[in-house]
């Protein structure tokens, strides 16, 4: 299922942010979430001054000056920065380790990052080395994952079809579907026409392609699929594991998934045994995350734990889902962050049709312009604005 946060608006951005790492500092500190999931937390932080940007540590002391247009937080020692219109990277010496020629650049994912040139695809290594390089039929590429990343190719007279390739360049999976998701734990959900499946690195296809919905790609367990007009659970050999006796059902998370039947929803766990009743006050809910999941009620949103429970009272007009600890919610029109014990953590200051804030990754938030005059309308506003950490402190100055 996925989140809810009906007061977000589209957003187009091209995300400019800039970092720069200096050596005497450490980049990461390890912080733990409610259900004891390790965080690392980056203490140098990407830092706006006007037009530009330098980098900064937690008390705003700025570390390196802010000289780039554009840069992203550093990830696997490696941080994507853009001057003049092009992208390029640098290692946390702040030297430039792959030119910025680039007309776009991936984050690396298994030691690989995808980059555009002149119209192609190629993947770098960290050293800038091209390791592969995709043909001009290649009209879009995802990332590595399980040694595998997915490539769209122009077939002549079958139009755009769908494949992976491995490390060395070659097909571990031919171009034959008409979709194809990121690998997951071995397995990728995988379509033709309208009809999904799941296949391992092999290619060897172990949930045959003839259900009806796309498995929600991300559920972490068993896979609801649809048979007829009834839903029910795989698993990666194909096994049906939970009997289609639904009448529709979401993915699993944190274990949990909802199903309904006979016009009455609940959770059941990877088993297929009833965990938690929906109570029929509740308007809408989300999936859990952390350990809670949203619940709409009498028009204001608040969070149920794993056993049913209200922990956190409706008190907001939205609400979204936790991450690293945090969810964003809505407050009378405004945004902030609350904790997993319903405190606020980041203030509810950012108007909802002026700004829009990211879910935090590795210990920062994201705050971008999509309000009058921005970018996203049609403007010259910038449209990133900066960073915010754990506690809504602001990266940034006019």
């Amino acid at each position: 299922m996925k989140e809810r946060r009906p007061w977000r608006r589209t957003v187009v951005a091209i995300v400019l942010v800039a970092v720069v790492l200096a050596t005497s500092l450490a980049m990461y500190h390890v912080i733990r979430t409610r259900t004891g999931k390790k965080v690392e937390v980056t203490t140098l932080i990407p830092y706006r001054k006007g037009d530009k940007w330098g980098f900064c540590n937690s008390n705003k002391k700025v570390i390196i000056p802010a000289v780039y247009d554009g840069a992203r937080p550093f990830s696997d020692g490696i941080a994507i920065v853009q001057t003049n219109g092009k992208f390029g990277c640098i290692d946390k010496d702040g030297s430039m380790v792959i030119p910025a020629i680039y007309s776009h650049i991936d984050a690396f994912s298994e030691d690989l990052a995808l980059v555009g040139l002149d119209g192609e695809y190629r993947y770098l290594d960290k050293t800038g080395k091209t390791v592969i390089g995709l043909p001009s039929t290649c009209d879009s590429a995802g990332d590595f994952h399980d040694g595998r990343a997915w490539v769209m190719m122009r077939i002549e007279k079958k139009g755009y079809k769908y494949g992976f390739i491995d490390k060395e360049g070659n097909f571990a999976v031919e171009p034959v579907y008409d979709r194809a998701f990121d690998f997951y734990s071995g397995s990728a959900v995988v379509a033709v026409g309208q009809k999904y499946g799941v296949i391992n690195t092999s290619a060897k296809r172990i949930v045959p392609v003839e259900y009806d919905q796309e498995a929600w790609l991300t559920s972490e367990g068993p896979i609801p699929v649809a048979v007829g007009d009834k839903f029910g659970f795989v698993d990666l050999d194909g096994t049906m594991t939970i009997q289609p006796v639904y009448d529709y059902a979401w993915g699993f998370r944190d274990g949990l998934a909802q199903v309904s039947a006979d016009d009455k929803k609940f959770f059941i766990d990877t088993k297929g045994d009833k965990v938690i009743d929906i109570d029929t006050s509740y308007e809408e809910i989300s999936d859990f995350s952390e350990g809670l999941a949203a619940v709409k009620v009498s028009g204001k949103w608040g969070y149920i734990d794993s056993k049913g429970t209200m922990a956190i009272q409706p008190s907001y007009d939205a609400a979204g889902s936790f991450h690293e600890g945090l969810a964003i919610v809505l407050v009378n029109g405004k945004e902030g962050c609350i904790k997993t014990d319903g405190s606020m953590a980041v203030p509810a200051t950012y108007d909802a049709g002026d700004y829009t804030i990211t879910n935090f990754e590795n210990g920062l938030s994201l705050v971008s312009l999509i309000g009058k005059g921005s970018m996203v309308d049609g403007g010259d506003r910038p449209t990133i604005v900066g960073y915010i950490d754990t506690k809504g402190t602001q990266y940034w100055e006019s």
